[in-house]
């Protein structure tokens, strides 16, 4: 059998077709045709850009509908692209006006940083001044604050009868008074009020009481003017004692008294009205004040022939008695009472009641603080004393005097002393050598007498009635050196052995008549 030849086929590799290949080339086909004719439509038949517009879409929806498909898929692509682009340049857009933003935040950031640093400057400035201003207000409210309680001070010893060792306390504790106001609290709220009603006293004729608190014109406060005034009438008594020969003198005084002076003129300033500043002082002020003294006080004087058995003591020690014809000297101050005053001054209905609460006993205690202020008494004559001593005979005190030969020098001795401190020629102690007639009485006649009874300050002349006599006569005087645990501790002439020695009493003592009180501020 013949073999059947078979015709060896060669290996070839299958094409694959690739529909996506195909598909692309069809686009670009149709869309090479649509370019065609549309370019020769257009060249043929239109003439604007609408009439071509329109007979495409026709003729493309008529002949070509897988056409209207394609350009259809390919404008949704387009327009997604178109979205796409969009929103990016949209992001680009928002992330470069971020940029912008945050370098325009920065800046004004930056900006504002250094205009709150200035304004932080200014603040800490304003608030360095503020601090300081209120450091100043402060300041000037406590020290407000302690003129106002100091000027209380009176008034609340009126409301509730406390000591002058009370008050001096409250003085004392007027800063705690100012810190527990600061502080706040019911106390600071009591305090207001107390300060308020004290306030209202103050300002009414009750202010009187509270006139030598402080300082309130030129330098001076009532007690300030009182012993000025006090001084004018003891150079008045000097003068008289100085043009007139004598040799011996007497006062007989029966002086107005303080407290009433100040009744009158704080009533009189007030002119019946409740409501009146009588707690300052003026020049207009003050002469009232002196007009109402003197209209109170009057001076007289006359001399008297006497003659008396005058004892002296030559030097071997003998008693010579002989009479010596002498000149006495009578000093006399007479006074209206206060209701001569009333009807002097036409006080009304009103005054005449002011008057009578003013004089009522139990401002008594307020009456001293007013007219005696706040003197501490003097070293001087007490260290002058001291160094006397030991001193036996009481010379050279006598013959200082102008005795030729040794009297009962106790007297002579305080005179003597005051003296050397110049305070006879200032006025402030008189030159005497009779205990009651001349000493007693000039303290008295000048308005500076306590007594028995009250503590005394060192300098103070004090004078003293024996046991044996208690006849309410000054029969010895000396000089107050201090006071010490209710002791009184003196220095006197003519004492225990007829010497100048330290003695001590105690401040309750009877044989004590009471005390000089010279105004040595």
């Amino acid at each position: 059998m013949t073999d059947i030849k078979v015709k060896q086929s060669k290996k070839r590799t299958i094409k694959t077709l690739n529909k996506n290949v195909i598909k692309v080339q069809k686009i670009k086909d149709n869309l090479v045709s649509v370019k065609e004719k549309t370019q020769e439509t257009y060249e043929k038949d239109y003439n604007s850009g609408t009439d071509y517009a329109t007979n495409k879409i026709t003729r493309t929806m008529t002949n070509t509908p897988n056409n209207v498909y394609r350009a259809n898929k390919i404008g949704q692509n387009n327009f997604r692209k178109t979205q796409e682009n969009i929103r990016k340049i949209k992001n680009k857009s928002k992330i470069k006006q971020r940029a912008k933003n945050i370098s325009k935040l920065r800046k004004n950031t930056t900006k504002t940083a250094k205009t709150t640093i200035k304004t932080a400057d200014r603040t800490a400035k304003t608030v360095k001044e503020t601090t300081k201003a209120t450091a100043k207000a402060s300041k000037k409210a406590i020290q407000s604050a302690k003129q106002t309680a100091k000027a209380t001070v009176h008034t609340i010893k009126v409301t509730v009868k406390a000591t002058i060792t009370a008050i001096k306390a409250i003085i004392a504790g007027t800063k705690a008074l100012i810190s527990a106001i600061v502080a706040g609290g019911w106390v600071a709220v009591i305090i207001i009020i107390i300060i308020c009603l004290i306030a209202l006293l103050c300002s009414s004729f009750f202010g009187i009481f509270f006139s030598s608190e402080e300082t309130s014109f030129n330098g001076k406060n009532m007690s300030s003017v009182i012993s000025e005034i006090n001084n004018e009438f003891i150079s008045k008594i000097t003068n008289i004692q100085t043009n007139t020969a004598h040799d011996e003198y007497d006062i007989n005084s029966n002086r107005a008294e303080w407290k009433d002076i100040l009744a009158i003129y704080a009533v009189k300033i007030s002119n019946g009205q409740d409501e009146t500043d009588v707690i300052t002082l003026s020049e207009e002020k003050i002469q009232i004040l002196k007009t109402v003294f003197w209209d109170m006080n009057n001076i007289s004087s006359s001399t008297e022939k006497v003659t008396k058995q005058i004892t002296t003591t030559d030097d071997k020690g003998n008693n010579k008695t002989e009479d010596k014809e002498q000149t006495i000297l009578h000093i006399t101050i007479t006074s209206k009472s206060v209701e001569e005053m009333i009807q002097m001054y036409n006080f009304n209905e009103n005054q005449k009641r002011q008057i009578e609460e003013l004089l009522n006993e139990k401002y008594a205690k307020m009456w001293s603080g007013v007219i005696y202020g706040s003197s501490v008494g003097s070293n001087d004559i007490v260290e002058v004393a001291r160094q006397q001593i030991g001193n036996i005979g009481g010379q050279p005190y006598w013959s200082w005097y102008g005795f030729s030969s040794r009297v009962e020098w106790c007297a002579c001795f305080v005179s003597w002393c005051a003296n050397e401190c110049g305070y006879i020629q200032a006025g402030i102690i008189p030159k005497f050598a009779g205990c009651q007639a001349e000493g007693v009485s000039w303290f008295k006649t000048c308005g500076l007498w306590k007594d028995g009874g009250y503590t005394p300050k060192t300098g103070d002349i004090i004078f003293f009635d024996w046991a044996d006599s208690k006849d309410g006569q000054a029969d010895h005087v000396g000089i107050v050196e201090r006071v010490e645990n209710n002791k009184i501790y003196t220095i006197e002439g003519n004492t225990r052995g007829d010497m100048c020695k330290q003695n001590e009493y105690d401040i309750n003592s009877s044989v004590i008549l009471g005390y000089g009180t010279p105004a040595y501020q």
